[in-house]
């Protein structure tokens, strides 16, 4: 009896046992299915998310195309604004005109207008401009440039022109000095020389020698005093002096007290005179005194020409 319902019980415990690893079976695979749809949720989740990132990856592109876009317009909208100032800047069209003036034209405007330096000198000992006056102490304006050279070097003509005045034997004030008359109404001055080498009158070709350097007059050393005037207005001779046909038009935006662009028309209808009357006129200057009739009207000097002597 003892027996039997020990197997009773035994029977009953593996029925238990059975049903316990039957529902751990259960919740085993259950949990095995919710892994599998945890991985496969974050399969989607991981392509999502390299979606997305490509997706921002082309709205920056977008972005930085679309900045330097609006870059370009703000360009060219300032650029545009630039343009109309110089449309409506009366001065904008005679620059261009003068920034592309000929070759020979320039060769012509270096000819009659004084450039390059009088002579070989050591520095600059006074500049132009307001200073205080080497001899009398006092300040005032130096209407000049002093250049430093040793006594007796040559002083050569910047332009082609005519000696308007000379004086020699004087020591005071300038000393000696030349004042040479050019075209366009332009004029040059030389003062403290030595030795003059031109009289009054003389035409003179740019490059000439007309004097040797010193120290006459009013002065504390060898050097020269050198001025340009423009109908008799004094101007700095510096940007002259700097002035060649390698660097020809950095002068048009430097000195802006000459009417560059009405003197370059008045050179361009000189350029373009009849053979016989630039013959003659070139007579007249090189000779006024020994000229006792010409045949050049008035009318036609002044259509084609700015009297020399301003």
């Amino acid at each position: 009896m003892i027996i039997v319902v020990v197997l009773i019980a035994l029977i009953v415990s593996l029925k238990l046992l059975v049903n316990v690893n039957s529902k751990q079976s259960e919740s085993m695979f259950s949990l095995l299915g919710n892994v599998k749809t945890l991985q496969s949720n974050n399969e989607s989740l991981f392509q999502a998310n390299l979606s997305l990132s490509a997706d921002v990856g082309q709205s920056n592109e977008l972005f930085e195309a679309v900045d330097a876009r609006i870059g370009l317009l703000e360009q060219l909208v300032s650029e545009t604004d630039q343009e109309a100032e110089q449309l409506h800047n009366p001065d904008y069209f005679s620059r261009i005109e003068l920034a592309s003036l000929s070759y020979k034209h320039r060769l012509n405007m270096l000819n009659w207008l004084p450039n390059g330096k009088p002579l070989d000198y050591h520095r600059i000992s006074s500049s132009y401009g307001k200073r205080l006056h080497p001899i009398s102490l006092r300040r005032s304006k130096h209407r000049g440039i002093d250049l430093s050279a040793r006594n007796g070097t040559p002083v050569y003509a910047p332009a082609d022109g005519f000696v308007e005045y000379t004086r020699k034997n004087h020591n005071e004030g300038y000393g000696n000095m030349i004042r040479i008359t050019h075209g366009l109404g332009f004029m040059t001055l030389y003062a403290h020389l030595k030795t003059l080498k031109v009289k009054n009158g003389q035409f003179v070709k740019k490059g000439q020698l007309i004097a040797l350097s010193g120290n006459s007059g009013a002065s504390t050393a060898p050097h020269l005093h050198y001025e340009i005037r423009f109908l008799n207005k004094s101007l700095d001779p510096k940007p002259f002096m700097n002035w060649h046909i390698g660097d020809f038009d950095s002068i048009f935006h430097i000195v802006k007290d000459v009417p560059w662009d009405y003197l370059n028309l008045q050179l361009h209808n000189l350029s373009t005179l009849p053979a016989p009357l630039l013959s003659q006129l070139e007579s007249q200057l090189k000779a006024p005194s020994e000229l006792k009739d010409t045949s050049i009207s008035t009318e036609a000097l002044k259509e084609t020409f700015i009297p020399i002597a301003a």
